[in-house]
């Protein structure tokens, strides 16, 4: 998933769901599809296929889950290359700057 998308969904979590239930629906349609082409009649190939599936709300739920831990992973490692990346800016200049005499350096400018 990329970072925009990560991004996006963060303020708009609807999208989330929706996505999730989408992906759902469409793996549950392919087995019944699968099923179907077994021999079942249609009405038996989804009773089968929603079993098979188990918990519709759990599979979410679990799947929303993993989704934000991935998201606050990613989320923690953007803040501390940020943190470091400004530590960094800060601190290189400020150590070449204590490496100049100070006499040096007003007798140049």
């Amino acid at each position: 998933m990329g970072l925009f998308r990560k991004l996006r969904d963060t303020f708009r979590p609807c999208r989330v769901e929706d996505r999730i239930d989408d992906e759902f629906q469409f793996h549950l349609e392919q087995r019944i599809a699968d099923l179907m082409a077994q021999g079942l009649p249609a009405a038996e190939a989804r009773r089968e296929a929603a079993r098979m599936f188990g918990n519709r709300a759990c599979l979410v739920d679990s799947t929303r889950d993993r989704d934000i831990l991935t998201d606050a992973a990613s989320a923690a490692t953007t803040v501390a290359l940020i943190a470091l990346g400004g530590a960094a800016a800060s601190w290189l200049p400020a150590l070449r700057a204590a490496r100049v005499d100070p006499l040096t350096a007003l007798r140049t400018e």
